[in-house]
């Protein structure tokens, strides 16, 4: 590896566009190659400056990542995920990892055996506010639990 990570995002949607803005404020990090498929989702990352493909085999033939982020529908993260690390690429999946954890475990299982780092995105473990609510329950700030209902709104 480099001086710049250079990472492939597949899908350029809310989530993937996160991912994006998140890597232009880091130094030494870059999006370099994004799979979508959806010709909007195509138009905004080539107005961004990135290189689009309409397939994740495409993108790894034809261009060199050091990691992967898998931004996608839940039901497409394990195929892409094995593909990744059949590639041995790293990848950070979007949760949930998969479906079912049967496929979850197979391929972490896998990632293993080939020994390729796959890293699911738990990005609001490190919300202030999602740690601030974890250290009042554990606490017993405010009693017994015997439901929670929550809602995160995001903001641009």
């Amino acid at each position: 590896m480099g001086d710049t990570s250079r990472l492939g995002l597949l899908g350029f949607g809310l989530v993937g566009r996160r991912h994006v803005a998140a890597a232009q404020a880091l130094e030494g990090v870059s999006f370099t190659a994004v799979v979508e498929t959806d010709p909007t989702g195509r138009a905004a990352a080539q107005a961004e400056g990135l290189p689009c493909f309409e397939s994740l085999d495409a993108m790894l033939n034809d261009c060199s990542v050091d990691g992967i982020v898998i931004a996608t529908p839940t039901l497409l993260h394990i195929e892409q995920a094995r593909t990744c690390v059949e590639a041995g690429v790293p990848v950070l999946v979007e949760k949930p990892i998969g479906v079912t954890s049967r496929e979850a475990e197979a391929t972490v299982a896998l990632a293993e055996a080939k020994n390729i780092p796959v890293l699911v995105g738990h990005h609001r473990r490190h919300n202030p506010i999602v740690q601030t609510a974890k250290a009042i329950l554990a606490d017993g700030e405010i009693g017994d639990i015997r439901s929670i209902a929550a809602q995160c709104l995001f903001y641009k």
